[in-house]
């Protein structure tokens, strides 16, 4: 990577372009549907933060939910955020 790095980068679109196309055969999904994010906390939170949520929404979550999860559900949910 130091010593090459526009090539160390170009490898690592081609792998993650790799991996999406195998991921999306799996689950049935088009590759370019699929994004792949660090942890399941930063997941959650991109798509809770993708909402345009109004007043009289609701965010439904189990109680067996990560509690890194619940937080950004409850932290969406804040009435200041609508």
């Amino acid at each position: 990577m130091e010593t090459e790095p526009i090539q160390f980068f170009r490898y690592l679109e081609e792998s993650i372009d790799s991996v999406r196309s195998v991921l999306g055969e799996f689950v049935g999904a088009d590759p370019a549907d699929l994004v792949l994010v660090a942890n399941a906390t930063t997941g959650v939170n991109t798509v809770l933060r993708s909402f345009e949520l109004e007043l009289d929404d609701e965010i439904l979550i189990t109680d067996h939910v990560y509690n890194a999860c619940r937080n950004a559900a409850v932290a969406a949910a804040a009435p200041e955020r609508r």
